[in-house]
């Protein structure tokens, strides 16, 4: 009622109204109420949201890596740079971080030295529509025997089929990842919403 009040029918009456949000109007500080999807997740609009872990030895990898997520985002093609995992808050802590690419692709960052930022980039876009859920997972193989490195793009429905999604991306070099004290973050490199995204995060 009223906009944004919320209204009590119980015995305190008016006096335990309660008020979503800076007015009982509705305006820019009112929060999102969104319908149940049948599935438990987090919503994240952008402006400075994402999840936190912090640092922890398991997620201290230096050498192979496979990293997945399962995000419905509001804009898959929105032509900025956006973080899906990153733990990569800042030069001296870069570790690894999948994103996605303003060029509307798929990208994987890493670091051997926690300074220097390395990356890939996919080849080809994302089969996917605005809002709908989709497995994203990035591998790389730090050493394929072949003195070189491979890192391998994917996308699925269900979380255990896999679609390769462009070609492998090779390095004539062996490497590792620097293992960084930074936190994790999803959707978003930085608690500041540094290349933040937008949308649903599942897993």
């Amino acid at each position: 009622a009223g906009g944004q009040e919320i209204t009590n029918l119980g015995w305190g009456g008016p006096a335990l109204n309660a008020q979503s949000g800076s007015t009982t109007g509705a305006d820019s500080n009112d929060p999102k109420f969104l319908d149940w999807t049948g599935e438990n997740h987090v919503y994240l609009p952008g402006g400075a949201n994402s999840l936190t872990v912090p640092d922890a030895a398991a997620l201290d990898i230096t050498g192979d890596i496979d990293i997945r997520v399962y995000v419905a985002l509001d804009d898959w093609t929105a032509g900025a740079d956006r973080v899906f995992l990153s733990k990569f808050t800042g030069s001296g802590t870069y570790s690894y971080e999948l994103a996605m690419a303003s060029t509307d692709r798929l990208r994987f960052f890493w670091s051997v030295d926690g300074t220097a930022q390395l990356f890939e980039t996919c080849d080809d876009p994302l089969t996917v529509s605005d809002g709908d859920g989709l497995w994203v997972r990035v591998t790389m193989d730090v050493d394929d025997g072949a003195s070189n490195y491979a890192v391998k793009f994917y996308q699925s429905d269900d979380g255990s089929s896999w679609t390769q999604v462009g070609a492998t991306e090779t390095g004539a070099a062996t490497t590792s990842i620097f293992a960084s004290t930074a936190d994790v973050h999803v959707m978003a490199r930085t608690t500041s919403g540094t290349r933040d995204n937008f949308g649903k995060v599942y897993r």
